[in-house]
């Protein structure tokens, strides 16, 4: 039985209220040929019911439990290491994957061998799925190397990276709990071209909770750490160290003042 082309990864954590229409999304896609890997990461709502009705309907989905959970970083690893596909594509619990993303994203890396990573642009939605507004980023391998240093410049769950670049720098870095995706754009960026699709092909959900710092701090504290790596390794000049400041300053901000900006902005930008 030959390898499927593509191995889509998602990793789940008490999804119940989304999960059924992110798997839905990824049924459907126009392209057939891959495998779903999906790792329930110890879920302990009816996730894991769910996962087991979907992966009765369709043998493309493999469903891998941890009996405890593990975190995003080491769930993504497990899934790569079972991947058989030739291209290995993101996908998140909460988001929906427009009918054509995986097409076209193949369509792209097909035709651009000397690209590693592809991400697409998106659009918000908010908890009932009503679009809120659109995200795009750069395109091209000069425009997203100059400015990944600054900030990150892709959609996670939107990429699609081919998998020799794991066998060629390794999986995702588990000392990463957070920003794992901006730390190992920097190490692919070292040795392959990156690029985006300038069409949104994702719709990725924006809920109450993203005016939350649960993980803010760690999260931050992460960002500096993957610019301070790729600093250490050459891949840009010491003076780059200046744009470690946002997030250092984003960290000293007291938490309320944080969440006030933040919720105002939201009520601004996006109708809940």
């Amino acid at each position: 039985m030959k390898n499927p082309k593509i191995s889509v990864i998602m990793a789940v954590y008490n999804e119940e209220k989304y999960i059924r229409e992110a798997i839905e999304s990824i049924l459907n896609q126009t392209f057939r040929d891959f495998e779903f890997i999906i790792v329930d990461d110890g879920s302990t709502d009816n996730t894991p019911k769910i996962l087991e009705e979907y992966a009765k309907k369709d043998s493309r989905i493999r469903i891998l439990r941890n009996e405890k959970n593990i975190g995003l970083t080491k769930s993504l690893n497990k899934a790569i290491k079972q991947a058989k596909g030739e291209y290995i594509a993101r996908m998140d619990a909460d988001d929906i994957a427009m009918k054509e993303r995986l097409e076209k994203q193949l369509d792209f890396m097909e035709k651009n061998p000397d690209v590693g990573l592809v991400g697409t642009s998106f659009y918000f939605i908010n908890e009932e799925g009503k679009i809120l507004g659109k995200n795009t980023y750069p395109t091209k391998d000069e425009d997203l190397r100059r400015i990944l240093i600054k900030n990150n410049t892709f959609c996670h769950p939107s990429i699609m990276i081919r998998k020799e670049v794991f066998d060629k720098i390794g999986l995702y870095d588990e000392s990463f709990e957070t920003s794992q995706d901006y730390e190992l754009y920097f190490r692919v960026a070292k040795y392959f071209k990156l690029a985006n699709l300038e069409e949104p092909l994702l719709y990725w959900r924006v809920s109450k909770e993203s005016i939350s710092f649960k993980n803010e701090i760690k999260q931050r504290k992460n960002t500096i750490k993957a610019q301070i790596k790729a600093i250490k390794n050459g891949q840009y000049p010491t003076y780059c160290l200046i744009y470690i400041l946002r997030p250092l300053l984003a960290i000293l901000v007291p938490s309320k003042i944080k969440y006030l900006v933040r919720r105002y902005i939201l009520k601004r930008k996006y109708t809940f």
